[in-house]
């Protein structure tokens, strides 16, 4: 917790104008990746127990091995020690204070000051879980494969995304606000919080060497606005080290 905190103190309002955006739509992403793969996993062990029922799958305790650890085809080893659980909380962790920093809701302009385009959560999920195809992408596969199967591969897709959107969506949406809106104590959870600042810190460089790169570039080295923004977002990357 205490590295967590050491990295985001280093986050003002002139840090955020520069690497806000892409930062909150990719803790955004994570939060649905890692929230869709839960509640997977809660349908798939619904079915399983249903199966167990009904008599048509196989006693649980056959599929064990001596370490006790379920043998399906998820990933269940011992040895990924960060479940999409705890990943999912990092992201929501970090969209909640995102959300508490009410700085970051607002820019200046031409000496007013404007609320800043936040990303819709509703419109990002459906999003998500529809899995568009871009007109690029189209493009690209309807010359590789042919107009017609081309044609074909997009009615497949746009009916598992809306399969997928329809089973998914709501509980999607339900669950990170409800994680978002959570203002426990989560320096008490029973997190690998070293692992989180090395996930964090990883995610935040790149941004950050693009913006040291590009801002004296295109707007001067001498330009003191740009030594203050330079100071304050090496400052921010040295915290990531």
């Amino acid at each position: 917790m205490h590295t967590i905190l050491n990295i985001l103190r280093f986050v003002d309002r002139d840090v955020w104008t520069r690497i806000g955006g892409s930062f909150e739509r990719s803790q955004l992403w994570l939060a649905m990746y890692h929230g869709c793969e839960i509640l997977k996993a809660a349908d798939a062990e619904a079915q399983a127990l249903k199966d167990n029922v009904n008599g048509t799958g196989k006693d649980v305790s056959e599929d064990t091995e001596g370490d006790g650890h379920y043998q399906t085809e998820e990933d269940v080893s011992p040895y990924v020690v960060i479940s999409h659980q705890e990943k999912f909380q990092w992201a929501c962790h970090l969209l909640r204070w995102m959300d508490d920093n009410e700085e970051f809701h607002t820019y200046k302009k031409a000496g007013q000051v404007l609320r800043r385009h936040r990303p819709d959560v509703e419109e990002t999920v459906e999003s998500f879980l529809r899995k568009t195809i871009s007109e690029a992408q189209r493009k690209e596969m309807t010359q590789a494969l042919g107009e017609k199967y081309a044609e074909n591969w997009f009615k497949q897709a746009d009916v598992e995304g809306s399969e997928q959107f329809e089973r998914y969506g709501a509980e999607l949406v339900e669950l990170i606000a409800e994680e978002r809106s959570s203002h426990g104590n989560d320096a008490d959870l029973d997190w690998n919080w070293s692992a989180f600042a090395d996930d964090l810190s990883e995610r935040l460089q790149k941004p950050l060497e693009r913006q040291l790169d590009a801002i004296p570039e295109k707007y001067g080295y001498t330009t003191p606005w740009v030594i203050s923004i330079v100071a304050k977002l090496t400052l921010l990357q040295r915290a990531c080290s």
